[in-house]
């Protein structure tokens, strides 16, 4: 009886932390999100007029959407999942480390494995990353135009040639984005491979 309901009020402390910690990074990333947003539309205004006409409009509004999401984002990450997994780390280092300290070093060596090939993954998504931000903007830069000169295109029946013009900048925007998935997607395939044939090594 005791262990059931020491299970129990642990399973209800994990449920209650759980939460806390995910609404915790979740307002945090909105409040993050708003506070860049304000600081980065008070910095455009103290740019010269130089900057603006050397500028698109689209790749402005991607940044001051697209990439501060993504900054909210990554901001989430450093104060959730690293956290926790740097202390689940430390955790588990210490434990090899007494039961073993060649179960340890051979921990280490396996560690190497998983490091060296994420920096060629990381460079491989930074790129990809950076294209996809380009065709973005590339993309509200098209749509600001099409709004822009919406009675001369109705005026000349350009109607046509500018839904393909903005379908070509649509189809490499998600080209762009397909190839940031899949590099993210080989990372994390290639940390979970590595999780699972740890075991048997081991």
């Amino acid at each position: 009886v005791r262990v059931f309901l020491a299970a129990v009020a642990l399973a209800v402390a994990l449920a209650i932390t759980h939460y806390g910690m995910h609404l915790t990074s979740r307002v945090l990333v909105a409040k993050v999100y708003v506070d860049l947003q304000n600081h980065m539309a008070a910095h455009l205004l103290t740019l010269s007029l130089g900057y603006f006409e050397g500028e698109r409009r689209g790749d402005l509004l991607a940044r001051l959407t697209n990439d501060l999401l993504l900054t909210a984002n990554v901001i989430t990450t450093l104060c959730s999942t690293l956290l926790i997994q740097s202390i689940h780390l430390g955790f588990l280092a210490a434990s090899a480390l007494w039961i073993s300290w060649q179960l340890c070093l051979g921990l280490g060596v396996l560690a190497f494995t998983v490091l060296l090939p994420m920096r060629w993954w990381g460079r491989k998504i930074r790129r990809a990353a950076r294209k996809r931000q380009g065709a973005a903007g590339d993309v509200l830069e098209t749509m600001q135009q099409l709004f822009a000169g919406l009675r001369v295109i109705k005026a000349f029946q350009r109607e046509d040639y500018e839904v393909q013009r903005f379908r070509g900048h649509s189809q490499e925007a998600t080209d762009h984005s397909e190839k940031t998935i899949m590099a993210r997607t080989g990372s994390r395939s290639w940390v979970q491979f590595m999780n699972d044939i740890t075991v048997p090594f081991l």
